[in-house]
């Protein structure tokens, strides 16, 4: 019976060695796969880091455009407001009507002259 027993006990000692091996193999596969995970998570997050610097920098390219055509627009009428801007149509229309008329032009022709003109205009 004693030599059963040690033999039991080496059988048990045999299997939990075998079981410690198994367990040392699937903490080194595991780390292997943090490992792979951590590797792959740096590199999908600089992924996105550089794409965000690229949106940044577009962005940041496209509000100097946009500025610098609000600027040029602002030089272009004088930096006007609403009611300054329909003022100057008004005067620019009055002198326009005046000039029309001076020219020989009938007051209800100017119309059909205004019309073609901006016509014209539209096609360049």
């Amino acid at each position: 019976m004693a030599a059963e027993s040690v033999v039991e006990q080496q059988a048990i000692l045999e299997d939990i060695k075998e079981k410690e091996r198994k367990l040392i193999l699937m903490e080194k596969e595991m780390k292997e796969k943090c490992d792979k995970f951590d590797l792959h998570k740096k590199s999908t997050t600089d992924e996105l880091d550089q794409r965000k610097k690229l949106m940044e920098t577009e962005f940041k390219q496209k509000c100097d455009e946009l500025a610098a055509k609000e600027e040029n627009l602002n030089q272009r009428t004088g930096n006007l407001n609403a009611s300054d801007r329909f003022m100057k149509i008004q005067l620019l229309l009055d002198e326009v009507y005046t000039l029309f008329v001076a020219a020989g032009g009938k007051p209800e022709d100017l119309y059909e002259s205004l019309k073609l003109v901006l016509e014209a205009r539209a096609k360049f």
